[in-house]
Parts: C-alpha cells; structure tokens; sequence
C-alpha cells in the first residue's frame, strides 16, 4: 500500500472537520450532526466532509475519539488524596460541562449498538483504570496507606457519584462533595477496623 503524500490543506480541513463535529455534539447531541451542518461550522464544502467521511457514523466515532478529556491525569509530588482531590474536582467540572454530558450521552446511546463506539467508551474506561493504578501504585511505593479496592472498582466508587451528581441531580461538585466521596471510597485505617 502506497503512502499518500502529507497535504497540510487536506489536514487543516480534516482537523477544522473534527472540531466542528465535536462541538454540535456538545451543543446539541448526536441528531444534530449532519454533513451539511459540519461542513457550514468547519468552513468547507460539503464535499470536503464526504470525502473524509462518506458515513456520518464515521464522522462521529472520530470526532469523538479525539477528545482528550483525561480522567485521573498523571500526577507527581502530591499525596495521594491531594492528588484525587484535584482530579476529582477536574473531573466534576468535566462532568459539569454540557458539552461532556453530551458525549456521555453519545457514547452510553450509541456504544450499546455501536461495536466501534462499545470499544472507545471500554477504552477511555481502561486509560482512567491504568492511570488510578499507576497512582496508587506510586502511592504504595511512597508507603501511603492504599484502599483494598482495585483500581476497577476504586475509579467507579469515585467517579459514580461525580456522574450521578453532575447528571441526574444537577447539582455542584464542590470541594465537600469532594471530600465525601474520597472518605467513602478510601476510609481511614481507624475507621477500616471500625
């Protein structure tokens, strides 16, 4: 297969493309994305998207999947609580975000009869998983008192209630939210043996 030559204005298109997606998904969900609608935001011909992407599900799934909104981003020098409190403060303003609620919408909808987009929501679940076990490794090795849970189990038992709060109740993620949420999923020793 022949490598097909870099062009920088094929690129920009391609990349003005994707944004746009992102943002009518984000503003409006997954109906109201169309080629024609894309194209007007991204600022090419209609053709331009087609070329890219004959299947809007294509467009979508890509559109997507360039959104790096990291849970549990990588962090060095903090406790292990200072550091998930800062994630999970980043998280809830992340899960806050209409356009965030949108896309957790998109890939909870669309993934239960999308092998694709099944795949892409198991994949974000595994790189926040891998990155909360790398922490709690480093916090092991550092001699932090660590949680029994497995890093599986531990990213549910603290994002569960940052969704369930932004999603369905709406209301703020605050610090003593924050801070609940924490003392439950990793209890103190003392109160471990209680």
């Amino acid at each position: 297969m022949e490598d097909t030559p870099f062009d920088p204005r094929a690129e920009r298109s391609r990349s003005a493309i994707l944004s746009a997606a992102a943002q009518i998904i984000g503003e409006e969900g997954y109906s109201g994305v169309t080629h024609q609608r894309v194209a007007e935001r991204a600022g090419v011909g209609r053709a331009t998207v087609y070329r890219h992407w004959a299947q809007l599900d294509d467009l979508l799934f890509d559109a997507i999947a360039t959104l790096d909104a990291p849970i549990f981003r990588p962090g060095d020098g903090e406790s292990l609580r200072e550091w998930l409190e800062a994630e999970l403060s980043y998280a809830g303003a992340m899960f806050a975000s209409p356009t965030t609620q949108h896309l957790i919408a998109v890939l909870v909808d669309r993934g239960a009869s999308d092998a694709a987009l099944a795949a892409l929501r198991t994949e974000i679940g595994s790189r926040a998983d891998d990155r909360l076990g790398c922490r709690l490794a480093k916090a092991r090795t550092d001699g932090e008192s660590t949680p029994t849970p497995n890093a599986t189990d531990l990213a549910a038992l603290l994002l569960g209630p940052l969704l369930f709060r932004a999603l369905m109740q709406p209301q703020a993620v605050d610090d003593a939210f924050i801070a609940s949420v924490i003392d439950h999923a990793l209890p103190s020793p003392k109160r471990r043996k209680a």
